[in-house]
Parts: structure tokens; sequence; C-alpha cells
């Protein structure tokens, strides 16, 4: 939206982003295609974590928004010029939201949650999903009768189950994990959705 980027002369292709506490990663070999957006490990000590899910990644969310564009071949011939790009962003990032109703609220003192078959990255230069299938790791809120869990996504990735696990701190101190199959709820958003 009125930018200004000062290079040499020469033929371009020029990806813009919008980001905040999510990484971009520029692979050593010099392709416009070799950039990627990755959100961060999050350390939580295997809080979700089974037996047959030991080796899960998980990743803290992205932000809500997540803009990025792409323009092939633009020419700069002369130095010290000003040269116009019209580039149309979109915003990649996709937003769940899942709500559980629950019984016996005033037993919960904390609630903890992860989806899985999520794509952990986006290529930016190519802009689609990276294939790294990932948990996202989310903080639900929760009243006298639902739980709301929001989960900020670059997408899912299609063919995997989807399970919602959520960790639950009681008011005696115990834990209680419980997990849902919520894959076909989930590909029937592939664009996000409640």
């Amino acid at each position: 939206d009125g930018g200004v980027i000062r290079v040499p002369r020469g033929e371009y292709n020029i990806l813009i982003h919008s980001y905040d506490y999510e990484s971009i990663i520029v692979n050593r070999t010099n392709s416009f295609n070799s950039a990627y957006a990755t959100t961060s490990n999050r350390k939580i000590g295997g809080i979700l974590k089974t037996t047959s899910e030991k080796d899960e990644v998980i990743l803290n969310q992205t932000d809500e928004m997540f803009y990025t564009g792409r323009f092939e071949g633009k020419t700069i011939e002369q130095a010290n010029a000003s040269y116009s790009v019209d580039i149309s962003p979109i915003d990649i990032i996709k937003q769940y939201e899942y709500r559980i109703k629950i019984k016996n609220s005033a037993n919960i003192a904390s609630v903890y949650a992860t989806l899985s078959g999520l794509s952990g990255s986006y290529l930016l230069g190519l802009q689609k999903l990276g294939a790294n299938s990932v948990s996202i790791y989310s903080e639900p809120t929760f009243n006298e009768k639902w739980i709301v869990i929001k989960v900020n996504t670059f997408g899912i990735i299609s063919g995997v189950i989807h399970k919602l696990n959520l960790k639950f701190t009681l008011t005696d101190g115990s834990t209680q994990i419980e997990s849902f199959d919520v894959t076909d709820n989930t590909s029937e958003l592939p664009n996000g959705g409640i």
C-alpha cells in the first residue's frame, strides 16, 4: 500500500509478506522459491503427547493475519528512477474455531489444546502449503457451558487425521486428557470456519 524498494538495475521477481513472530527462512540456493514461512516450536514438555504420537511436532499458532503477494518479471532499466508495481496481497491464514459443550466447568482450573494435521510452513515463492504435518497449540477459553478453541494456521493437510487433543487441569490438581477426531469437520472447512 505504497511502499518503496530500492534495487539496482535488473529483472526482479518480487515477493512481499507481512508477519510478526513467524520466521521467514531463505534456503541457500538463491532461489526465489526457496523462502518459506514457519512458526516456532513450543517447548511444552510433552503435555499432550501420547505413546503413539511421541514424535509429534507442536508449533505455536501464526498471527491472525499474514499477507503474501508475488510479482514476476519486473524490469528496472534505470538507477534512481521510480517504478510502480501493483500487487494484490492475499491473507494466507486460515482460522478455525471449535466449540465443545461441557458440564461441571467449576471443576476445571485450566485447559490446553492442540490440533493435528496442519501445515507447519508456507512456501512463499510457490505460494502453497508446505507438506510438513504438525500440531498447533492453543489456549482455549471456557465458561459455564462451552470450551472455545481457536486455531490460526497456514492451512490443513488433506488425507490425514485431524485430532483435537485437550488437556484439563482440574481444581483438585489432577489432569485429564481427551481426544476428538475432527477430520470430517475440518475437511469440510478447507478455508477455516467454526
